[in-house]
């Protein structure tokens, strides 16, 4: 599990009129009327929510006490980078996810979730996505999406499962957005699973996710 809790934006100083965003730009939003000041949002990943017997893959007991904690911050946002089931395919991991995660619901906090390599984790793909839409209704039918919190801050979730090649469609998405972003715009968190640069298995990612992103980070 990774926890970091992000603090002491100002998203709320000097406020002006937002220019909204197409209604297909920005599946999940948090208004501005509903921020704090300073704002908190609150980074997580790796939980792998399964059964609680599941020991090794997953501690249940800090899970949820982590979980019972981030709802006491009373955050603007939980920004998840994937991994949320440890097996993608099984119903019942999200059901737990569901459960142990009730007082975010309970408290209205939005969560911002990035799909990683465990929520595709069965021989079924299509019922794996299936879930990860039952389990977040607004996204059904996108691997990527932006979320706004506050006029100020975007939030592009990334697949990074999928291609993010030069010219490949969720690259083309995401000039697209930076390209568009509203005047308002402060902050943009890229969320997703796989870092571009890690020295950790550097086939994946120090050399192929480098690559896949490096074009990008020279254009912005």
């Amino acid at each position: 599990m990774h926890l970091l809790k992000i603090s002491g934006l100002s998203l709320l100083a000097g406020l002006t009129l937002a220019i909204a965003q197409p209604a297909d730009r920005v599946l999940m939003r948090v208004p501005d009327q509903q921020l704090s000041s300073p704002a908190v949002l609150i980074a997580y990943g790796d939980t792998r929510f399964t059964d609680t017997a599941e020991t090794f893959a997953s501690n249940p007991k800090v899970r949820r006490w982590l979980t019972d904690q981030i709802a006491l911050e009373k955050p603007a946002a939980i920004i998840m980078s994937g991994d949320i089931p440890w097996h993608g395919q099984e119903k019942n991991d999200y059901a737990v996810f569901a459960a142990e995660t009730k007082p975010w619901r309970d408290a209205g906090i939005l969560v911002s979730a990035a799909l990683g390599n465990h929520e595709l984790n069965g021989p079924d793909q299509k019922q794996c996505l299936e879930n990860w839409w039952t389990a977040f209704p607004k996204l059904r039918g996108h691997r990527w999406y932006a979320a706004a919190i506050g006029s100020k801050v975007l939030v592009l979730n990334l697949d990074s499962t999928s291609p993010l090649t030069h010219g490949s469609e969720q690259q083309r998405w995401i000039i697209d957005e930076l390209t568009h972003l509203p005047r308002e715009v402060r902050y943009v968190l890229f969320n997703m699973h796989h870092p571009p640069v890690a020295d950790l298995d550097p086939p994946l990612t120090l050399i192929t996710m480098q690559g896949r992103m490096r074009s990008l980070w020279r254009r912005f």
